[in-house]
């Protein structure tokens, strides 16, 4: 995947876990709350791995990156 794709994976999976956490806040029943848990985990890993992927993918070109695009980095990175 290209930083492109990453960042863009990384936002979905962000979002996906502010639904989860909302899901969870919501949820009643053991077996839901369970699942909620669950799925919260899952997208917190989610979000885990492309926050590394990412990294990863700019280290290598950090030095090539000039103004705005850096700055832009640092700030999915948060």
């Amino acid at each position: 995947m290209n930083i492109g794709e990453l960042t863009a994976a990384l936002e979905y999976s962000r979002e996906q876990l502010f639904q989860a956490k909302k899901r969870l806040d919501t949820a009643t029943e053991p077996e839901l709350i369970d699942a909620a848990i669950y799925e919260q985990m899952a997208w917190e890993s989610r979000c885990s791995y492309y926050r590394r992927k990412l990294k990863e993918a700019v280290e290598g070109k950090i030095c090539e990156m000039h103004g705005k695009e850096q700055i832009e980095y640092w700030r999915i990175m948060e």
